[in-house]
């Protein structure tokens, strides 16, 4: 076959070969083999975590090259692989190449160690001399001088590149020539005579632990599975579920192939490397008790692994956990809410509670089917209310806030989503196919308000310098004030006038009671209301705060002494002070009434400032209203029996 040209072989062995090629052409592309019987039907390749692969040629095999490039080998980085060709005919050798910069392949052979080095990764036998073939080596850097070692098809396993993603693989049977377009030297009767085969295909490797977290932040779209998700009862992956939204929190819900928006999560990256997660829905990651995770995750990568079920297990270092039968607030068992460590000391990476899978939504591997849209939802005027606007995808009832996103596996357009109404206003949705953006307008409608809110407006500004409401010294009664003022010799839309009344309803410079004058305290919720009424021993022996309806005369009048800006004493007909003293758990102090008129300057003396929000489980303001307007609403802060310790007078619905 091959002159045997024995001088000129010893010489090249001694001297490393590089052949360079910029791009994937090969020799005769379109041509059929001219020998009939040296077809390559198929070709494989073995990988210990994704098993045996297989990519069928064209023409029986009988192709020169074949370009399947869209069929996708995958291997997990730094485990042994193995190629092989469906051959079985005269003896030809076996040739494989990986381009892993993308920029065309090369080839070369280390003269020493007989190991393959740029793109080509392994070989069944290479003499050095495209001319003679009478010995030679492997890529094993096994000594091949025999007919049994020099006429072998299947190179040796290889070790898997560590550089993640997708790569051109090229599987090439040829007589004894590392150049990967095929041997080309007439003296040796060429890649064509010998009716060669090459073949291209695309490799994806997973990156292994080590360039995991980097590699994470690239893919950035994933479904996110607790690791005791087999437990019983387990409720599996993590989702940002509207239903309960005015609870803020992130659940666990079972679902076999979640597909909508809700179970889809943004990871980016800061400055620091925290990571810090967003669902399709615009809600970012949150705990049971309403805790937004905005400083961000730190994954702690020695307890990071893989698995092929699974992909990518991390656990991070101010670990959210998945403990089963959290229940939250508007939740139930089957939605458990996320907590913080189980061992809050130890953090203890191996409880299943404590990491998470992280599944790329579009499976690594395989050609993208989709595209991620962002959403961002705007308005032209500030005055516009938008805080609740969303949008939705008609197709699937999936729902995003500013900040969200969809998964479209088609190209999306505007008429695939609805946007919601908007108080005084008309939107406009633009899909932005480049940018991949879905934006949402509100503009302002020509509404104009009527003479009834003009009264409104008026009956409001009369509210002005009473107590819990803004005071005549206020800058939001000034501005308010002009702004009614003009209404009656100007036209002014909708959302001006909701803008303007909002401003005053929310301001915080309000009137406070006076020294020496009386009053009542009355506490109001959506469906009933009482008078403070202090003085009245309970069944349990504690002092407690009860009420009416309607006001008695003297048992709910209070005195009022201003002790300092902000503080006060309030003192009944009895000589009886009003204050917040009592025991945390049992809610039992002074039982008998006994020191009721005893002035203590540490328990006596409450603060006052407008009412506001700040927990959905109560805090300053109790559960039955923590949703209603607080405009002329105050708060009353008091000391607790321990002398250190304030809290709100807190009217509930009970005893």
């Amino acid at each position: 076959m091959k002159r045997l040209t024995f001088l000129m072989a010893l010489l090249l062995l001694s001297i490393g070969t590089m052949v360079k090629a910029q791009d994937y052409s090969v020799n005769n592309p379109t041509g059929t083999k001219k020998n009939t019987n040296r077809a390559v039907p198929s070709i494989k390749l073995n990988s210990p975590k994704f098993g045996e692969q297989t990519a069928t040629t064209g023409n029986s095999g009988r192709n020169l090259y074949d370009d399947l490039t869209t069929t996708v080998f995958k291997a997990y980085a730094g485990e042994t692989l193995t190629a092989t060709f469906t051959y079985s005919d005269s003896w030809m050798n076996g040739y494989v190449y990986i381009d892993l910069d993308n920029d065309g392949f090369t080839a070369g052979v280390n003269s020493s160690t007989h190991a393959p080095t740029g793109d080509l990764m392994t070989y069944s036998f290479y003499s050095g001399n495209d001319d003679n073939d009478s010995s030679g080596y492997n890529s094993a850097g096994t000594a091949c001088n025999t007919d049994a070692t020099r006429k072998v098809t299947n190179p040796p396993t290889f070790t898997c590149p560590t550089t993640p993603g997708f790569h051109r693989m090229r599987y090439k049977l040829d007589w004894n020539s590392i150049d990967p377009k095929g041997d080309t030297n007439p003296a040796n009767e060429t890649f064509v005579n010998n009716s060669g085969s090459i073949i291209d295909v695309t490799l994806y490797i997973y990156p292994n632990g080590d360039t995991a977290p980097s590699h994470l932040n690239n893919i950035s779209y994933f479904r996110i599975k607790n690791g005791d998700y087999s437990s019983t009862n387990r409720k599996d992956y993590l989702c940002s579920d509207y239903s309960y939204i005015k609870s803020k929190h992130s659940f666990l819900k079972d679902s076999d192939n979640p597909s909508t928006n809700d179970f889809m999560w943004k990871l980016t990256v800061d400055g620091s490397g925290k990571w810090h997660l967003v669902s399709g829905q615009g809600f970012p990651l949150m705990l049971k008790d309403g805790t937004t995770y905005g400083n961000g995750l730190t994954y702690s990568a020695p307890n990071y692994s893989y698995s092929t079920t699974d992909l990518y297990k991390i656990y991070f270092t101010e670990a959210i956990n998945g403990t089963q039968d959290q229940n939250v607030t508007g939740g139930n068992a089957s939605h458990p809410g996320l907590t913080t460590w189980t061992d809050a000391t130890t953090g203890n990476a191996n409880d299943p509670s404590n990491f998470w899978f992280f599944q790329p939504v579009i499976e690594e591997g395989t050609a993208a089917t989709g595209a991620f849209y962002t959403v961002s939802i705007t308005k032209s005027v500030e005055s516009l209310e938008i805080s609740n606007a969303r949008i939705t995808k008609t197709a699937t009832s999936e729902l995003a806030f500013n900040g969200g996103f969809f998964y479209c596996t088609t190209t999306p357009t505007a008429s695939d989503f609805t946007a919601t109404d908007v108080d005084n206003a008309t939107s406009t949705i633009v899909v932005d196919e480049t940018a991949k953006t879905i934006t949402v307008t509100y503009s302002e409608a020509a509404v104009y308000i009527t003479d009834t809110e003009i009264a409104e407006a008026q009956a409001l500004l009369a509210l002005a310098g009473k107590v819990g409401y803004p005071s005549l010294t206020s800058n939001a009664y000034s501005t308010f004030n002009t702004f009614v003022s003009s209404l009656s010799t100007s036209t002014t839309t909708v959302a001006a006038y909701t803008a303007a009344v909002n401003a005053f309803k929310t301001a915080t410079d309000i009137t406070l009671p006076e020294d020496g004058k009386a009053y009542k305290i009355k506490c109001q919720a959506p469906e009933w209301s009482a008078y403070v009424k202090y003085g009245e021993v309970g069944t349990a022996g504690q002092i407690t705060l009860v009420g009416s309806t309607t006001a008695d005369t003297h048992e709910t009048t209070f005195i009022c002494h201003e002790i300092s800006a902000g503080n006060y004493l309030f003192v009944d007909n009895a000589g009886r002070y009003l204050k917040w003293v009592c025991d945390q758990d049992t809610r039992v102090y002074d039982a008998t009434g006994a020191n009721a008129t005893t002035y203590n300057s540490t328990y006596n003396v409450l603060s006052l400032a407008r009412a506001s929000v700040v927990a959905s489980n109560g805090g300053r303001i109790s559960s039955d209203v923590k949703d209603t307007d607080f405009f002329g609403r105050i708060e009353i802060k008091g000391t607790r029996a321990d002398g250190t310790t304030q809290s709100y007078l807190n009217m509930r619905h009970k005893d």
